[in-house]
């Protein structure tokens, strides 16, 4: 159908972009996927209708690379998958041709730092895990000796 919707799927080889994709073919509508992955050996499991080996995220031809696949393949939505392409992705949304859905780069910041997200929690009353932050080898022990109950 020359309908279908161009998805671009970053991590599409690992199980939360394989999942992503599964979900997007029990959809009722039409889907042409585009994965990216930087294994070549996750590459291979992508379920996704063409899939593009990647150079990894912090290469500085990653971008240009993603932008070429956007641009060459029509692409219309892109989903990141891991984290760090995630916050990558966010940081750069203006240069891409594609919608995304995700959260403002400062927001995915505070949800990729877990103890600062953790401290936030708290700051607004809301329930979380007492967490300590471990800066050095030394603080850790400290911490541990600190702590006799049970860690997890």
């Amino acid at each position: 159908m020359n309908d279908k919707r161009r998805v671009l799927c970053t991590g599409a080889g690992g199980a939360a972009g394989m999942n992503f994709i599964k979900s997007l073919r029990k959809a009722p509508e039409w889907f042409y996927i585009v994965g990216t992955d930087s294994s070549k050996y996750y590459a291979k499991l992508s379920q996704a209708d063409k899939t593009y080996v990647m150079p990894y995220y912090l290469k500085p031809d990653y971008f240009e690379r993603l932008t070429e696949i956007v641009v060459n393949e029509g692409i219309d939505f892109i989903h990141a998958q891991p984290d760090p392409e995630v916050r990558l992705l966010s940081d750069n949304r203006d240069k891409l041709k594609a919608r995304m859905f995700l959260p403002d780069a400062h927001t995915i910041r505070i949800a990729q730092d877990k103890y600062r997200f953790n401290v936030l929690m708290r700051d607004y009353n809301i329930p979380a895990p007492a967490t300590e932050k471990v800066i050095d080898p030394e603080n850790l022990q400290l911490l541990l000796i600190g702590n006799q109950k049970k860690l997890w």
